[in-house]
């Protein structure tokens, strides 16, 4: 219609320019359908295909592929263990240092975590937990 080429059209029209399509995430699809993945090597697994041609079909490791031809249901996920946060031993501090003086500034806080108790805490961190503790929001697990 307007006697100019696609190409031409989707320099010209930045905001119209056609975006590839964007496939999920690997680490989403094979976490969901893990086992339906296993069902699938298994299958293809008895077919006689190599254990490094199965892995380049279905690209997982070849230790995922010795996993689900040893085993039908895969492993659970490994926990991982909590993390411990920065100001799980400065909440006592921080709740005397206003109950003493409601009104201290948190730079001021930061300063004496740092040089009375030897914290190792970013000013953001004490700024967020002071900020929620005085609007009287609860601890989210920091």
């Amino acid at each position: 219609m307007s006697g100019r080429t696609v190409a031409v059209l989707d320099r010209t029209l930045t905001g119209l320019a056609r975006q590839p399509r964007r496939q999920p995430s690997r680490s989403v699809t094979r976490d969901a359908d893990k086992p339906g993945l296993f069902a699938a090597i298994r299958r293809d697994g008895q077919d006689g295909h190599s254990i490094r041609a199965l892995a380049a079909r279905h690209q997982v490791h070849r230790r995922t592929i010795r996993q689900a031809l040893a085993d039908p249901a895969p492993p659970p996920r490994r926990q991982m263990p909590l993390r411990r946060h920065a100001l799980d031993r400065l909440h006592e501090p921080i709740a005397a240092m206003l109950a003493a003086e409601p009104g201290l500034p948190i730079p001021h806080i930061w300063e004496r975590l740092l040089d009375e108790h030897d914290a190792a805490v970013s000013y953001a961190t004490v700024r967020d937990y002071v900020t929620r503790l005085r609007a009287g929001i609860p601890d989210q697990g920091t």
